[in-house]
């Protein structure tokens, strides 16, 4: 295993509850853990720490490119430059409404939703998806921890991955969630709940990531 620097595990501790960090660092050896929204790839070093192979979706090429370096020595994350989604195409992925002063900065805030408030809807890069139930089948292995930070796009993907039944394959997930920067999903977010209680699978989610 490779130890998590001071710095990293600093950052870690300011945006993580307890709950949190005992699930990220619960990771072992030889298990996988799929990251939705890496971004500069914080949270996938700190999974890869424990020895675990990280899949790492950032779509935001600003984001990916940093994330790029910082993993490199992490040999067990794969990083995927694609958005998460529940089909495979190109879509626009629009960016924060201050990127222009620091992309790497803001690209925490970009998002496939265009009606995201904090967002300019004149502002994007074109950015390729996968469909994130397909890949996990595509993987036929236990997926131990999967970590969801997409920017409201959360509500289209996880009804995808109930209906798929890709959930079955996944031990437990920690989603954010964006129904307050973006009002108009609150009605998707509850019926999102609603679904996640109606199938059982309650203890599946944590959804207050950040």
């Amino acid at each position: 295993m490779i130890n998590i620097n001071v710095i990293e595990r600093l950052k870690l501790l300011r945006h993580m509850t307890k709950e949190h960090r005992a699930i990220i660092f619960s990771l072992q050896k030889d298990q996988v853990a799929i990251d939705c929204g890496a971004n500069v790839g914080v949270v996938s070093r700190a999974m890869a720490s424990r020895g675990a192979t990280i899949y790492s979706f950032e779509p935001n090429p600003y984001a990916f490119e940093v994330c790029q370096k910082k993993c490199k020595m992490y040999k067990s994350i794969n990083l995927i430059n694609k958005a998460v989604s529940t089909t495979v195409e190109k879509v626009k992925l629009y960016l924060h409404r201050e990127a222009d002063q620091d992309q790497v900065a803001y690209s925490q805030g970009s998002s496939l939703l265009k009606t995201k408030t904090n967002v300019n809807p004149d502002t994007f890069c074109e950015v390729e998806t996968v469909d994130l139930s397909e890949f996990i089948f595509g993987l036929n292995t236990r997926i131990n921890l999967l970590k969801m930070d997409i920017e409201g796009f959360e509500v289209e993907v996880i009804p995808h991955l109930i209906k798929t039944k890709a959930i079955d394959l996944i031990d437990m997930c920690l989603v954010e969630l964006h129904e307050r920067k973006a009002p108009e999903l609150l009605e998707k977010t509850l019926a999102m709940r609603s679904l996640i209680e109606e199938n059982g699978l309650s203890n599946k989610f944590v959804l207050d990531w950040h």
